[in-house]
């Protein structure tokens, strides 16, 4: 099977109200690999 990539950036309240944790989880879910991480913006990438 081919690997797909992709980069998103996500603005708005995203920091401090559980975006992270709640992307890990429907991640781990739906068997993808990657990263978040907060942003000195404001943002999550």
């Amino acid at each position: 099977m081919a690997s797909i990539c992709t980069m998103a950036w996500v603005y708005g309240s995203v920091q401090g109200v559980g975006f992270r944790y709640s992307t890990q989880r429907e991640a781990l879910q739906l068997g993808l690999t990657g990263y978040a991480r907060n942003l000195d913006d404001g943002g999550v990438e």
